[in-house]
């Protein structure tokens, strides 16, 4: 594999302590506070272009100030992830139509955290109760969306379900994906994200082998892009290629830029392959990903939750740990500490079965959403 470059010292360079001595707790904090901080730091950078985000700032190595939210203000990517967080705390297991509500819940309180238009319309109604959380995957889009949002949020289903089988676990990915995200695209990415969240919070980190890693998931893979895209990483992992010319190889230009990586299995690619460069180097790997822009805040979140997950906790900076948003809303996880407690909780589920739906449904049919709605007409 090419030689990843070290990038220079800063002036403060102090990490945080290690959070929990149980390693399993200390895995589940890391994960949740990798998210939350590669959410942060990357949030100032979403639609960037990735030369003059690069010539501005050379490198972005602390949270950066905004006019569009307060310093440290993390955005919808952590927020989804502490709904999912708050759920499966509260069920001590995964309750499909509870989560939906959560995300609802979470997307009506204060701040806004800049949800898209997409799930902002999925969200509001279900909140609203005008949907059904079974339909509503396809209200925007027929064949479901294939967006990167699963892959943000489900690190605390792939850290809950990390001793169950894989079929277990593709389920639980897409009963969490349900309300926003039906696309069979959207739900293979996602469940190979959770299977990585799994693997790597049961892994000595001397044990990490990006090219085993990427070479299970191209095996494991149902669908044929993400399949392609995580082939191209694996090669150019052996490449001098910069990290921005992996992503433009690996992403599909669309709306918002050539390499903004709206699409699952074009983030997904993306934080492999910078996970697979420079992933013994924790800190430098987010601030790798987030210098490229695009869906900048996004991908730096299933990023660092991944790292988060294979690390713990105590690769951290302080700058970024200390400036974490830290305040409170009445009933959910918000904040620095409130997202540690819901670590802590977190950290004491270990899923191998999902109980049976009280309204579970094929997904390839409507047909037990009608009949229900008619018994009520009756």
């Amino acid at each position: 594999m090419a030689l990843s470059k070290i990038l220079p010292p800063l002036e403060d360079e102090t990490l945080i302590d290690k959070l929990s001595e149980d390693e399993i707790t200390d895995r589940c904090l890391g994960m949740l506070l990798g998210c939350c901080c590669g959410d942060i730091l990357g949030a100032n950078c979403e639609f960037s272009k990735p030369k003059k985000l690069q010539k501005k700032y050379k490198r972005v190595h602390s949270f950066l100030d905004s006019n569009e939210r307060r310093f440290g203000q993390y955005t919808d990517d952590t927020e989804m992830t502490l709904a999912v967080c708050d759920s499966l705390i509260k069920n001590q297991g995964l309750n499909a139509e509870h989560l939906a509500k959560t995300y609802g819940r979470y997307f009506d309180s204060r701040p806004q955290r800049g949800y898209g238009p997409s799930v902002s319309k999925i969200l509001r109604k279900i909140s609203q109760g005008e949907i059904d959380y079974r339909e509503s995957g396809t209200m925007i889009f027929p064949e479901g969306s294939y967006a990167n949002g699963g892959l943000m949020r489900i690190s605390p289903i792939g850290f809950s379900f990390r001793n169950a089988s894989q079929e277990v676990m593709h389920e639980a990915v897409r009963l969490a994906l349900l309300p926003t995200h039906v696309h069979p695209e959207a739900i293979e990415g996602t469940f190979l994200q959770a299977f990585s969240i799994a693997k790597f919070t049961k892994m000595n980190p001397k044990d990490f082998d990006a090219d085993q890693w990427i070479n299970e998931l191209i095996n494991m893979s149902k669908v044929e892009l993400i399949k392609k895209r995580l082939e191209v990483v694996l090669e150019c992992l052996h490449k001098e290629m910069t990290p921005l010319q992996v992503v433009e190889l690996v992403t599909e230009p669309n709306e918002f830029g050539k390499t903004f990586q709206i699409r699952t299995a074009d983030a997904l690619a993306s934080v492999c392959y910078i996970m697979g460069k420079f992933g013994k180097n924790p800190e430098q790997a987010l601030e790798e990903i987030v210098i490229l822009g695009g869906d900048a805040d996004t991908v730096a979140a299933i990023l660092g939750a991944l790292i988060g997950s294979l690390y713990g906790s105590s690769w951290i900076p302080n700058r970024w740990f200390k400036n974490i948003e830290n305040r409170s809303f009445e009933g959910l996880y918000v904040g620095r500490d409130s997202l540690l407690e819901a670590g802590k909780l977190l950290a004491k589920l270990d899923l191998k079965e999902i109980p049976i739906q009280s309204n579970s449904v094929d997904l390839e049919s409507n047909e037990n959403i009608k009949e229900e709605k008619e018994e009520k007409k009756d």
